[in-house]
C-alpha cells in the first residue's frame, strides 16, 4: 500500500509539531565546518519538496485540490561514518552501508553506534551528501509511529531535514 499523507491537513489543521533543520552544502574536500543535524534514528523517508496535487470533484459540483507527499523511490542512500575531524565526505573506507528507498521513499539503517555519520542519497540530477549526528539504534524509535523524520533532497538552496513529532 502506497504510503499518503495529506499535507494540507497536516498544515491546516496545526495538528503536527516540527522542526526544520537546513543542511549545508555537500562538503568535499574545502574541510569547512559541516552543520551536523540531530537526525536521531538513521531511518526515514526521502521526498521532494514538490507535493502531488490531486484534484477530486465533489457530487455537488465543486472541487477540491489535495496535496500528497511525493517521494523518491528506488533511490540509493549510502550510508559514510564520519572518519576525521574535519567534515569531508566521503571516505570510500568509511562507507558502512547502503540501502534503496522503497515505493513510499522509505529507508533505513540498522546496528550502529552512535555518532556523526554522512547519508549521501544518489539523484539523477547529482548527489546530495548530508551531515548527521544520530543516536545509538533503537528499532522501537525508528519504527515508532508518532515521528517522521524526512529528507527532502531536492530543496533549495541546499537540501532539508524535518523531524516531525506528530
Amino acid at each position: 500500500m502506497i504510503r499518503e499523507r495529506h499535507l494540507s491537513g497536516l498544515i491546516g489543521a496545526g495538528i503536527a509539531a516540527f522542526v526544520a533543520l537546513g543542511v549545508s552544502p555537500a562538503l568535499t574536500s574545502t574541510g569547512e565546518d559541516a552543520q551536523w543535524k540531530q537526525m536521531g534514528q538513521l531511518c526515514g523517508y526521502v521526498e521532494s519538496v514538490a507535493p502531488i496535487k490531486k484534484v477530486i470533484r465533489r457530487a455537488n459540483g465543486k472541487s477540491e485540490t489535495l496535496l500528497y507527499a511525493h517521494p523518491f523511490r528506488a533511490t540509493r542512500v549510502v550510508l559514510y561514518k564520519a572518519g576525521s575531524p574535519k567534515p569531508v565526505c566521503c571516505d570510500a573506507t568509511e562507507k558502512m552501508a547502503e540501502a534503496v528507498t522503497d515505493r513510499n521513499g522509505h529507508f533505513s539503517f540498522a546496528h550502529y553506534a552512535s555518532g556523526r555519520y554522512w547519508l549521501v542519497i544518489h539523484l539523477k540530477s547529482g548527489d546530495v551528501n548530508l551531515p548527521v549526528e544520530a543516536d545509538l539504534y533503537d528499532k522501537r524509535f525508528c519504527d515508532a509511529p508518532n515521528t517522521e523524520r524526512i529528507i527532502f533532497a531536492d530543496a533549495t538552496p541546499t537540501a532539508k531535514l524535518e523531524v516531525r513529532i506528530i
